[in-house]
């Protein structure tokens, strides 16, 4: 079995890469054997726990962090996703 991971953020209503931060603007799209995935998604194998977390941790540090006048003082919001792929 192989296990692979992607990192992606929605931010300003885009889709990021954020194990490439230069591939954005990322589509949603639905596949006959894997259903809904994002189209050109960095996907990276791991085979432990630590891996994994290494690899969010990349992918974290990639994160847009910007401040509006909507959101000043305030934590910016975030919607990061971590796509878990099984093959088995």
């Amino acid at each position: 079995m192989q296990v692979t991971v992607s990192v992606i953020e929605i931010y300003c209503e885009r889709i990021r890469d954020l194990l490439d931060p230069g591939n954005d603007n990322l589509q949603v799209q639905q596949e006959r054997l894997r259903g809904i995935t994002v189209a050109h998604a960095t996907e990276v194998p791991v085979g432990s726990e630590a891996e994994l977390v290494q690899v969010m941790q990349q992918g974290i540090s990639n994160r847009a962090v910007a401040s509006t006048a909507m959101n000043a003082g305030k934590k910016p919001k975030l919607y990061a996703c971590l796509p878990l792929h099984l093959c088995l």
